[in-house]
């Protein structure tokens, strides 16, 4: 870690060098390293000249993700058409649009000189692990990895490290991290994607990572206020609501957020569930005609009430994407929109698709409706204004508008994006967080003794992942795979493949207790071989595979794109956890010294592995 910090300051120092004599042109290095306060006035003068629809464009950051079918990587004329004509203040970019670091600087640099009356945001989810959308790049272990650690230099680091790769690839917003307290663990969105179900530990990893990342010069972007740790059902497909009291949000929800605002986070990113102890408003549903409840992204009382005036958060409020269904199907384009602004928002996260030159018209109307109501909404218009202002004032403290070399800016990016010292930062990420729940004297396993080696898992790839890392730690090995649905229980393949074997490893990702996995475990013990199980995901699947006499959580085997069900694979995390299981005459093996970031509850809510407990040797 001390050469991977001290390669980090040099470069800080050379930096510093460059904005002197490359763009600020001054002659006092330190004069660079002093953040210039650009005074509140001078958004105001410059949005006080905008038309009402070039106000509304701030407001606006539309997805691209596709064009006609096909992803849209390179600039067309008709995307350029549409940043110019409707002014739009920000752009969210997908894995699809991000394929290489060359594609993707020339891609927002042509994005940024269309935009000539104020610079774009450009966004991503670029949160480390599960969800990860550079194509080329470092995926890090992912938040709950990092809460296992416990050490908040290291979220630092990986805050930084993201920073930096964004930087350089011309992304200025990143939508992270997220500081949802997974107190829920049924939660179907959030899980590994938090830091752990303990307020405190949220709270002051997110600190660091945000500190991280922010020092980089990104936009860290918190979520999802005010808090979606505590739901079993996924925004993206419908409502859920938080049943919290009031004193209860408070205690567990509210902390870290609160110790985010604190600290300094320039954006929160809202979230579509009812909080009823928060707002207990109810609108007409659009989709069936009766009452529900507010989402917080659409209730003033929570978005300006809570988040405002409570809290005293001073920075931009965007909304999660306004085209998933717990929004769109409820409420339509144009009232989303209205409502969400109304309620406090400032940027409008995807409020319709825009995919092909049809998708227009939607864009259009949308326009033409909020622009018309803001004739004769007072408040609505200055609601927008506000916005605006609140936008373009970010603009300009993160110096968004300078220009730079295309040709050096890709060079320079090539230097960083994926480079060994930040590979080096995933790797010990990765590592730290490995958390031993179990071991009944099985691990680790010696691979110089020519044993035989099982790998179960559900899917091919979580196989062949396994696979590749054993036969690094010792060549020659004798690896028999076997990929099965876990509802099937105890095949013949399988019976045969543990009878041949003396080291099992099986693979589990999200277990529920509709599987027959512990016919596989129970005839495993009967023929007395060794056998470990990865929770490849959610550590929780050892309450359904409590007969398993080993056990070690890795918090993470593939990253995920949320909103269209694209994955990859987390190589940092299965080559820890198989590091950890295995040793072999390369001497490389990892001790375990990660710590439950949460409790573990069995089926009848009793803890059955408390937060904190972690095993070594």
């Amino acid at each position: 870690m001390r050469e991977v910090e001290d390669m980090r300051k040099m470069k800080k120092i050379f930096i510093g060098l460059g904005l002197c004599l490359g763009i600020l042109g001054c002659t006092n290095v330190a004069e660079s390293m002093v953040e210039v306060d650009i005074p509140k006035a001078k958004a105001e003068k410059i949005v006080e000249r905008m038309s009402d629809r070039e106000k509304l464009g701030q407001l606006m950051m539309i997805d691209f993700r596709n064009w006609n079918k096909r992803p849209f990587t390179e600039m067309n004329s008709e995307v350029k058409k549409i940043i110019r004509d409707y002014d739009l203040g920000g752009i969210i970019l997908f894995r699809e649009n991000l394929v290489d670091i060359e594609q993707t600087v020339k891609l927002i640099d042509d994005m940024q000189n269309i935009s000539k009356k104020m610079p774009l945001f450009v966004g991503t989810d670029q949160e480390g692990g599960y969800v990860t959308r550079l194509q080329q790049g470092t995926e890090m272990p992912g938040n709950m990895a990092l809460g296992a650690s416990r050490d908040l230099k290291l979220a630092h680091e990986v805050g930084e490290t993201i920073g930096t790769e964004l930087n350089a690839l011309g992304i200025n917003f990143n939508f992270a991290p997220v500081v949802d307290v997974n107190s829920n663990q049924k939660n179907p969105v959030i899980g590994v994607r938090s830091f752990g179900d303990d307020p405190k530990l949220v709270g002051d990893m997110a600190a660091s990572y945000i500190e991280g990342l922010q020092g980089e010069g990104v936009i860290s972007t918190i979520k999802h206020f005010p808090g979606h740790g505590n739901t079993e059902a996924d925004t993206h497909i419908g409502l859920a609501t938080v049943n919290y009291n009031e004193r209860q949000w408070e205690n567990i929800d509210k902390i870290p957020f609160q110790m985010a605002v604190d600290k300094g986070v320039e954006a929160i990113m809202t979230a579509h569930v009812i909080i009823p102890a928060l707002d207990d408003v109810k609108i007409r549903s659009k989709k069936n005609g009766t009452l529900i409840g507010t989402p917080a992204t659409l209730s003033k009382p929570i978005m300006t009430g809570v988040l405002r005036d409570e809290m005293n958060f001073k920075g931009i409020i965007i909304t999660d994407a306004l085209n998933m269904h717990a929004i769109f199907e409820n409420f339509g384009e144009t009232e989303s929109v209205e409502r969400a602004i109304l309620a406090g928002g400032d940027i409008m996260l995807m409020p319709v698709i825009v995919w092909n030159q049809e998708d227009v018209k939607k864009l259009e109307a949308l326009y033409t409706t909020i622009l018309e109501k803001m004739k004769i909404n007072k408040e609505l218009k200055n609601r927008v204004k506000e916005s605006a202002e609140r936008i373009v004032e970010l603009k300009l403290k993160k110096n968004l508008g300078k220009k730079s070399d295309v040709e050096k800016k890709i060079k320079d990016a090539e230097k960083i994006v994926g480079s060994k010292e930040n590979k080096t930062v995933e790797k010990i990420a990765a590592e730290r967080g490995i958390t031993l729940i179990k071991n009944e004297n099985i691990l680790p396993m010696d691979l110089t003794k020519g044993k035989k080696i099982l790998l179960i898992a559900e899917t091919k790839t979580r196989g062949n992942m396994m696979e590749d890392e054993i036969i690094k730690i010792e060549k020659g090995v004798k690896i028999e795979k076997i990929s099965t649905d876990y509802k099937d229980g105890l095949t013949e393949e399988l019976k045969n493949g543990i009878k041949n074997s003396d080291y099992i490893v099986l693979a589990t990702y999200n277990l529920k207790n509709n599987t027959k996995i512990n016919e596989i475990i129970e005839f495993i013990d009967e023929n007395n071989k060794k056998m470990v199980s990865i929770s490849t995901r959610n550590p929780y699947d050892i309450i359904h595979t409590s007969t398993v006499k080993a056990n070690i959580a890795i918090y993470g085997i593939t990253g995920f794109d949320q909103t269209n069900n694209g994955r990859n694979s987390l190589e940092a995390n299965i080559r820890a956890g198989i590091r950890t299981i295995f040793t072999g005459s390369d001497g490389s093996a990892v001790t375990p010294s990660g710590k439950l970031p949460v409790n573990i509850r069995g089926e009848n809510g009793k803890i059955i592995y408390k937060f904190g407990h972690g095993l070594t040797y």
